[in-house]
């Protein structure tokens, strides 16, 4: 094995672990000993095996070489991340860090150096990478900077029973992390139905009926005998059908406006509706591997393409919410049932307490405001799903006495605007075949996607497909003065985009073909309402039988396109909690406080990253007693991982899951991606000047 990972002409079939010591230097015992460590350190540091290279030199030991071989993982579920065998710093050639350690003159100085060194390879795993990937850069310079000495027996005891404990704990941290902070092991568990004897007695009532009420139904059809969804527009034709896509939907702001989707959401999908992909195909939509074409301020960002990376969806807003709607009104759920209406309030008359929601109160949709025709729904559970809305759940159990402290939203305005404008492709082969788009139109999704550095610009580009044909161009901005009315503007606009590069040219060529010979089909101006989330995370006194999905929960910057992804991500924890009381007949107790505590460490991530990224405008009006300097250090730092993600595919590569709500950000504290953070700031110059406390 050379130094660079590579299998050189010379190596032969080993083991995993290969020890080459001059046996005329060693007892019996000594290379029994360190063979047996050695051995350990292949078996438990998975899937990394530490290979030590020992050689006569002089009249002593030598070490030629440490290599951990084994960099490539499988991260996450999805993505195998290539082998990085650099030495940190360009510390090159590798033969010179190695020559100047010291040689072993005693057998007991190899124990101790075999002990460091498995003692070094757990700390790296366990604690700074819990991907599983071991850096070898780190290992070398802390052998330079640490050489091994000499240690009492009794130490190297301690120090070996230390390393095996930590090395057979890494596997229960990195399944507490995934459990704490990601959904990936609940995914498995979605769709499976309780046997109909052991289902919650009682009725889920799920409070509005778009995306985030349609799944978190769906989950609750497999937990509960009875599923209500009241929605306020009456979304069904007059044979019981689901309206087609092309009804506009009065209630939803976004509604016409491209949505995107992440993995995570085909993951669920698939799993709580076999027939998705045929569905997804069957309106007209692409399943393709979830390549978004992401540049920072002109700069592509290089993450995965193609290869062993996970599929996303390719459709409209509105046809993913009629082919949900439409399966389940199919008949394949004949516990869920569509009310036409309004919840307005819960109710207290019925002797109901502070600890749970005895029914809620709802006003149907053929009734007016200034009548009194209500009537009230039993619920066992209520579920929150009225988007953003002033009345909402939050005004519910305010009125109610349900909830306290009272005041729990955390509001902030970005003061952004977004310009939309769709063309509908005409089917002509010739016309498709012309248009300048990287990789083919037949074959796109997120064709180009670029987000404004703060310092530069204020504006970002989106520009997509998605069906039935149709190329979208959207330019948002945050306070931003000069908003298109026309294409032509648009264009010009784009061309004064300032980045660190210029747009592409086969851009403003497919926009100019486009408009040349097709109008716009539609064409939307929107300004981003204030953002909110509502942390009943913090609530001292919360009902027992309340949750909350979607935007009722929390709003974000639609621009980032993850909003779909966090209900998706609600709807696993939702299934999660009710799969664990599976046993029981009845909720368990402090359900709704065990989902937001859970839910803010799953998702509140998302808001907060959003919200320190919009608070790099000067535009932006923060949340009442914070500052637009919040977040300073962690604007900067991202720039930092931005660059690195333009120039290393391999960083990029290990970003990339926990970007996709796949993983978390743990992996990125491997000595090997800080070291390379650290180059970055101090010699690679980031994207041109970047100073932390920006």
């Amino acid at each position: 094995m050379s130094l660079s990972g590579h299998p050189s002409k010379h190596s032969s079939n080993t083991h995993s672990t290969a020890l080459l010591v001059g046996v005329s230097c060693l007892t019996p015992r000594e290379y029994t000993r360190i063979f047996i460590l050695t051995w350990f350190s292949s078996l438990l540091v998975v899937p990394c095996r530490l290979s030590l290279t020992l050689a006569n030199r002089h009249s002593g030991i030598h070490i030629l070489s440490m290599l951990i071989t084994s960099l490539s993982a499988r991260h996450s579920l999805f993505y195998l991340i290539k082998s990085q065998l650099e030495l940190a710093f360009s510390l090159s050639p590798g033969a010179y860090i190695i020559s100047s350690l010291k040689p072993v003159t005693t057998p007991s100085y190899i124990t101790s150096q075999t002990l460091f060194l498995l003692s070094h390879s757990c700390y790296t795993t366990v604690v700074c990478n819990l991907s599983g990937t071991i850096s070898l850069p780190s290992v070398i310079l802390m052998l330079r900077l640490f050489p091994p000495i000499a240690l009492p027996s009794t130490v190297n005891v301690a120090l070996a029973c230390f390393c095996l404990g930590v090395l057979f704990l890494r596997p229960a941290m990195r399944r507490y992390i995934i459990t704490k902070f990601t959904i990936i092991r609940d995914i498995p568990q979605l769709g499976t139905s309780r046997a109909e004897e052991d289902r919650v007695h009682g009725t889920a009532v799920v409070c509005g009926g778009s995306i985030a009420g349609l799944l978190a139904a769906r989950v609750c059809a497999d937990h509960f005998r009875n599923v209500i969804i009241v929605e306020p527009e009456d979304l069904f034709d007059e044979s019981g059908d689901a309206l087609p896509p092309e009804y506009r939907r009065k209630r939803v702001l976004q509604y016409t406006v491209y949505h995107g989707f992440q993995p995570i959401n085909l993951l669920a999908l698939r799993k709580l509706f076999p027939d998705i992909d045929r569905e997804i195909l069957k309106s007209g939509g692409r399943i393709l591997p979830a390549n978004y074409n992401m540049h920072y301020s002109g700069v592509k960002l290089l993450f995965p393409e193609s290869g062993d990376i996970p599929e996303t969806m390719h459709l409209s807003r509105a046809s993913y919410e009629t082919i949900l709607r439409r399966l389940i009104s199919s008949g394949k759920y004949p516990n869920i049932q569509f009310v036409s209406g309004t919840v307005t309030g819960v109710d207290v008359s019925s002797g109901g307490t502070s600890r749970s929601i005895p029914s809620v109160i709802v006003r149907p949709s053929n009734a007016t405001i200034s009548t009194s025709l209500t009537h009230l729904i039993s619920s066992a559970l209520v579920i929150d799903c009225t988007g953003h809305t002033p009345y909402g759940g939050l005004k519910w159990l305010q009125r109610g006495n349900y909830i306290y402290p009272t005041d729990l939203r955390e509001v902030y305005d970005p003061r952004m605007h977004y310009v939309s404008f769709c063309f509908k492709i005409s089917e002509d082969e010739d016309f498709v075949r012309h248009l300048p788009i990287p990789g083919g139109y037949k074959s796109s999704g997120v064709i180009y996607s670029n987000f404004a550095d703060p310092e530069l610009d204020n504006k970002t580009i989106l520009f997509t497909w998605s069906n039935p044909n149709k190329l979208s161009i959207v330019l948002g901005g945050w306070g931003i003065s000069e908003r298109p009315k026309t294409v032509e503007e648009m264009s010009r606009i784009l061309e004064n985009f300032n980045g660190h590069k210029p747009i592409p040219n086969w851009l403003f060529q497919t926009i100019d073909m486009v408009s040349k010979y097709l109008d716009p089909s539609s064409s939307t101006d929107i300004r981003v309402p204030p953002l909110t989330y509502v942390r009943y995370d913090k609530a001292q006194v919360l009902p027992e039988n309340f949750v909350a999905l979607g935007d009722s929960l929390i709003r974000t910057n639609p621009v980032f396109g993850q909003g779909c992804a966090k209900i998706a991500t609600e709807a696993i924890l939702l299934n999660r909690l009710l799969w664990e009381g599976r046993k029981s007949r009845t909720l368990p107790k402090a359900f709704g406080k065990r989902y937001f505590s859970i839910q803010h460490s799953q998702t509140g991530h998302i808001w907060h990253s959003n919200k320190l990224s919009d608070y790099g405008f000067s535009t932006t009006v923060p949340i009442a007693q914070e500052t637009l300097s919040r977040g300073g250090l962690y604007r900067s730092i991202r720039k930092l991982v931005i660059s690195l993600c333009s120039k290393d595919p391999d960083f990029a590569s290990m970003l990339y899951p926990s970007m996709m709500l796949l993983d978390t950000t743990v992996s990125l504290l491997c000595p090997t991606s800080i070291l390379k953070v650290f180059w970055e700031y101090f010699m690679g110059g980031g994207l041109d000047r970047i100073s932390l406390f920006k």
